[in-house]
């Protein structure tokens, strides 16, 4: 006998979180790429974040014809902020943040909920991804059941195209109270990703592309905008992901180390190609080696970070030499 998909009055399996500000040209793309799936047990909730166009209409119009979708209007106040809201709504066993112009595979549920049936303590599912282009061609998989379960520090060692932000245990995230940070504009995912993934312990990698994410014409370049606000934002992530750590005593592993080498260097590089006033980044590294310090983190320093607490201007002059050779 056929296993019913969907249980009036109990929780969903997954809450897809779709921000939603002025897409009215791919938003019924993706409502419908979820609309589709062949595991029909999830709920919907779009977050129109003052749209000045028709999207908002869009949502209602889904919403009128499939119970599954909730629709929430609110004044324009960032993705963030969208996110937030979404999570404070939603109702199902895991939660998905699905972008408004961006679509899924139409097994993307099905793949997931047979994951957890025979790994019941997964808290962390990630697949792989690939950019698409508008009139593209997406294949949809029809292979079988194809898992990866690996320890925590080498699943999140190796991950390098891997979706993040999708099927994560909305228990966990409440239990820890996880929010976006609202006032951050560039890297906001990456600081809540990297809370959930320290707070997780079995993740599991579906092996199959599952998420497309739209390339657009008029995608916003790096601009010296941009890199000003790499800056800003980046400190105040590093800045809340070492508070993060000491307030849950996370333990070091070779992972967390990497993610925030890695967002070291790009914070460096920003200030660096900006030509930042060397002692106002001189302040804020003295501030962030503070904090890491805090961590005991045995093997987080690297040759790049200690140049650095040992003189900025000497690994400011080092930066530039190598880019003109």
């Amino acid at each position: 006998m056929k296993r019913k998909q969907f249980h009036e009055g109990k929780r969903p399996f997954v809450s897809f979180i779709i921000p939603v500000y002025n897409v009215q040209n791919y938003l019924a793309e993706c409502i419908q790429s979820v609309i589709v799936q062949t595991y029909k047990d999830w709920e919907m909730i779009l977050i129109d974040d003052g749209s000045t166009d028709l999207s908002l209409q869009i949502c209602n119009s889904f919403a009128d014809k499939d119970r599954r979708i909730k629709v929430f209007s609110k004044v324009n106040s960032g993705v963030s902020s969208a996110r937030n809201l979404g999570l404070s709504k939603a109702n199902g066993i895991w939660v998905f943040f699905l972008d408004s112009d961006d679509i899924i595979n139409v097994r993307t549920v099905e793949l997931a909920h047979n994951a957890v049936t025979y790994n019941k303590y997964v808290d962390l599912i990630q697949f792989d991804q690939k950019p698409f282009y508008n009139n593209s061609i997406i294949s949809n998989t029809k292979t079988e059941n194809n898992y990866l379960v690996l320890s925590k520090d080498q699943m999140l060692l190796r991950e390098q195209s891997l979706s993040n932000l999708k099927f994560l245990k909305l228990d966990i995230i409440r239990k820890y109270n996880l929010k976006f940070t609202e006032t951050i504009k560039l890297g906001e995912d990456l600081e809540f990703q990297y809370k959930y993934q320290m707070l997780c312990s079995y993740p599991l990698e579906i092996k199959e592309t599952l998420y497309y994410y739209r390339i657009r014409q008029n995608s916003a370049t790096r601009s010296s905008d941009t890199r000003s606000l790499i800056i800003t934002d980046t400190f105040i992530i590093l800045k809340n992901l070492a508070e993060f750590i000491i307030i849950y005593d996370v333990k070091e592993s070779m992972w967390l180390d990497k993610r925030i080498r890695n967002m070291f260097s790009l914070y460096l590089a920003a200030c660096i190609n900006e030509s930042y006033n060397k002692s106002y980044v001189k302040s804020d590294l003295d501030k962030l080696f503070t904090t890491f310090d805090k961590l005991n983190y045995k093997y987080l320093y690297n040759f790049k970070m200690n140049l650095c607490r040992f003189s900025f201007s000497i690994y400011f002059i080092l930066f530039k030499i190598k880019k003109m050779i």
